[in-house]
C-alpha cells in the first residue's frame, strides 16, 4: 500500500478520511498517480498495491479473488484506525467490495462508504466470452477491443509484453472466475460510476450495485469509456466528497 501522511491537526473530519484506491486489471498503484495531491483537503489517499506489479513485481499474482482478499484485508487492518472509504475501478471495484465483506466477516472496521467505477454489480453473472487463455497477441488485441487499455508500445515491444502480459492475464482470470456468494447488504452508502461510452459496463450494470446496500445509493454516469476514471478524476472526487460529507441521496 502506498500513500501519504495523515492530515495535520485542525482540519475537518472529512479531510482526515482515508481513501483507499484499488486499481483496474493489469496495472498497479501508479494508476492513481496524482490522486493524493488532487484530493488534498477532502481525503488522504492511499493506493493499494496488488502482488505481481511495480514494487511487488517479484511476488506471484493471485489466482482468485477469494485467495487475495483475506491477506489484503489483514494487511490493511493496521491502518484502519481512522475513518476510511474504499474506491475501486473495474476489477478493483470487485476487490474493494470483497475486502469490505471480509472485514465484516472477521469483525474488522468497515468503510464509511464504498465507491465503485466501471464494473458491473457483483451479483450479475459475467456474460462475456473468456479471453484469459488466448496467446499473448490475441489476448492484448481482445483487451484493446473491449477496454481500450493496451498501450501501443506493449503491442510493439516483445520484451515488454513478456514482462507485463502475465499480470494482465492473471487479473483477467480473477474477473472471469469470480464467484459471487450472497451475503447481507451493507448499511453504509455506495456510489457507483460508469462511463457513457463503456462497451463492457452498461448503466443497468452500474445501477444494480443498489442491491448491495440498505443505505444511501447514487449512480453517476460520466463522459468516457471504460477508462473514464483517469479523465474524470476531479468529478469523482467531488462526488465522493459529497457522499462522505453526508449529502448522498437514495
Amino acid at each position: 500500500m502506498e500513500g501519504g501522511a495523515g492530515a495535520p491537526g485542525g482540519e475537518s473530519t472529512l479531510s482526515r478520511t482515508r481513501l483507499f484506491c484499488f486499481p483496474h486489471a493489469g496495472v498497479g498503484a501508479a494508476a492513481f498517480r496524482g490522486w493524493f495531491e488532487a484530493a488534498a483537503g477532502s481525503f488522504v489517499v492511499s493506493r493499494v498495491q496488488l502482488p505481481g506489479r511495480e514494487n511487488r513485481f517479484r511476488e506471484p499474482n493471485a489466482i482468485s479473488i477469494s485467495e487475495l482478499v483475506g491477506p489484503l484485508a489483514e494487511a490493511l487492518r493496521p491502518v484502519l484506525d481512522e475513518r476510511f472509504v474504499f474506491f475501486g475501478h473495474s476489477l478493483g471495484a470487485t476487490i474493494a467490495f470483497e475486502v469490505a465483506r471480509e472485514l465484516r466477516r472477521t469483525g474488522g472496521p468497515l468503510p464509511a462508504a464504498l465507491f465503485v467505477a466501471g464494473r458491473q454489480a457483483p451479483q450479475l453473472p459475467w456474460r462475456h466470452p473468456p479471453i484469459r487463455h488466448l496467446d499473448d497477441m490475441r489476448l492484448l488485441h481482445a483487451v484493446q477491443d473491449r477496454y481500450g487499455s493496451v498501450p501501443a508500445v506493449m503491442l510493439e515491444d516483445a520484451e515488454l509484453r513478456e514482462v507485463l502480459t502475465p499480470t494482465l492475464r492473471a487479473d483477467l482470470a480473477l474477473v472471469e472466475t469470480y464467484a459471487y456468494a450472497a451475503e447481507s447488504p451493507f448499511d453504509f452508502p455506495i456510489a457507483a460510476f460508469g462511463g457513457l461510452s463503456d462497451a463492457m459496463v452498461s448503466k443497468d450494470d452500474v445501477d444494480a450495485w443498489r442491491a448491495q446496500t440498505t443505505g444511501a445509493f447514487r449512480t453517476r454516469m460520466c463522459q468516457g469509456g471504460h477508462l473514464f476514471v483517469a479523465d474524470q478524476r476531479d468529478v469523482l472526487l467531488q462526488e465522493m466528497h459529497d457522499v462522505v460529507g453526508g449529502s448522498a441521496t437514495t
